[in-house]
Order: structure tokens, then C-alpha cells, then sequence
């Protein structure tokens, strides 16, 4: 069984002709927190990525609207 964040997330069904190989299912439950871990992050940092992008955007259109108000072009 996988977890993250202390709460399972997955579980892995084999063979039971497999339960007397516990190297392998150790081998095999190792590889697949690794997969799940590297999918979870890389699902982290596209939303960290698109929250980055719109938080630049905004930024960068509240200071359009600075630069091209009335007020600051008499400045």
C-alpha cells in the first residue's frame, strides 16, 4: 500500500504465488511510490506554475492600467 500525506492512496493486488518473493513486492511496491510521487509533484508544479502565471498577469495588467491612466501621463 502507498500513502501521502498519511492517508493510502494505493494498493497493490498480485498473485498470491508472488506473497513467498517479498524482495520483488518489496522491489515492486518501491517503484510504484516512486511513480506515484514523481506524478503527484509534477501535478504540484503545473499548479504552482499556472497560479505563478496568473498572479504575473495580473501584475502586469494593473500596471497597464497605472501607466495608462489620466493621472500618471500629467505626472
Amino acid at each position: 500500500m502507498a500513502e501521502r500525506n498519511g492517508k493510502p492512496t494505493t494498493v497493490l493486488v498480485h498473485d498470491a504465488v508472488l506473497d513467498d518473493d517479498r524482495e520483488l513486492l518489496a522491489a515492486v511496491g518501491a517503484a510504484i511510490r516512486l511513480c506515484l510521487e514523481s506524478i503527484w509533484l509534477r501535478s504540484e508544479i503545473t499548479e504552482q506554475v499556472a497560479r505563478a502565471r496568473a498572479v504575473n498577469s495580473r501584475i502586469i495588467q494593473t500596471a497597464d492600467r497605472a501607466s495608462c491612466s489620466p493621472t500618471s501621463a500629467t505626472r
